[in-house]
């Protein structure tokens, strides 16, 4: 078995050669861009294309909250560490591709099917699990 992503059809598809095993709604990267007007970084919300494998898989996955989440709600960046994690965002399972990048749950559910994320694909709760306790590491995924 392996997994397809489609981004534009925001589909996941966690599938073998001949037949689907589970179908789900997702979401993918937005492509805007975030430019910090103080110190004139930027960042560009997508999610990569290509082909990546399984690197982690993480239950009650907590959220680090990277300088542009504070910067995108106009807060300041947190010197104590704590005040970055969040255990509620990325939902119940995340499943690691590289780079920082996840398949995981969502607390926006009703966006489903949009392409709002900062790069991370977002699945609805029930279909992830399912993939969740089905994928092993190393599974292909295919992203396009």
């Amino acid at each position: 078995p392996y997994l397809v992503i489609d981004t534009h059809a925001s589909k996941v598809y966690y599938r073998t050669r001949d037949s689907i095993i589970i179908k789900a709604e997702c979401s993918a990267g937005s492509g805007s861009e975030l430019i910090d007007s103080v110190t004139g970084r930027k960042w560009i919300f997508e999610t990569p294309l290509g082909v990546f494998k399984v690197n982690s898989k993480i239950k009650q996955p907590w959220w680090r909250k990277p300088d542009w989440a504070f910067i995108e709600e106009g807060e300041n960046i947190p010197k104590d560490e704590r005040e970055r994690l969040d255990p509620a965002m990325m939902g119940d399972y995340a499943i690691g591709f590289g780079d920082g990048y996840f398949i995981h749950g969502t607390i926006y559910e009703r966006l489903l099917g949009v392409n709002v994320t900062h790069g991370c694909v977002r699945v609805e709760a029930l279909a992830l699990e399912k993939i969740f306790n089905k994928i092993q590491m190393g599974t292909q995924i295919y992203i396009f």
